[in-house]
């Protein structure tokens, strides 16, 4: 049953790329042309927006998925002129601070080559689709990077650009790709 719909307050430069709910049930909105958050209550008013564009802590370049864990911290997934996922606190009635950074250009542990999709599980741990590194990469409640599987191809457990993960309460992991 259809319910609601609303536009975003501009869309000039570009559309909304990713979104997640809150523990309040508020829509948490990502715009990477306009390099901004925008915070929804469901039904569809503006209440927060927040970022800039840049490349130093707290900024953002192109950001693509946005995520939030049980201590209500925001991750944001960003690629182009930096590959890196941010964290920031979620503070009531003022703009998310910065909080750390994780990763960086390259195709080691915890490096990114367009980092994607964003998925938080029950114990907090933070999957990051890195799609072309072809692999999902896990880090631990405080960032410290935990494992990555997969690799370039099209075989059974083998991945081509993944660009989303979600994790069920049993912790079974879906993939979205776009190459396979």
């Amino acid at each position: 049953e259809f319910l609601l719909s609303w536009q975003m307050p501009q869309t000039d430069l570009g559309k909304p790329k990713g979104m997640c709910r809150d523990r309040d049930g508020n829509l948490v909105v990502v715009e990477p042309h306009y390099q901004r958050v925008n915070l929804f209550s469901p039904q569809g008013r503006l209440l927060a927006q927040w970022g800039q564009r840049g490349t130093n802590d707290g900024q953002f370049s192109l950001p693509r998925a946005i995520a939030m864990n049980s201590r209500r911290e925001i991750f944001v997934s960003e690629y182009g002129l930096v590959e890196r996922v941010q964290k920031f606190s979620n503070e009531a009635k003022r703009a998310p601070r910065w909080l750390a950074t994780y990763g960086k250009a390259g195709n080691g542990p915890g490096e990114f080559n367009r980092p994607e999709g964003l998925c938080v599980d029950a114990q907090d741990r933070l999957y990051v689709a890195d799609s072309c590194n072809h692999r999902i990469q896990v880090f631990d409640r405080d960032g410290k990077f935990l494992r990555a599987y997969g690799h370039a191809g099209s075989g059974k457990g083998e991945l081509s650009y993944p660009y989303d993960i979600c994790v069920d309460a049993a912790g079974r992991q879906y993939v979205c790709e776009f190459g396979n």
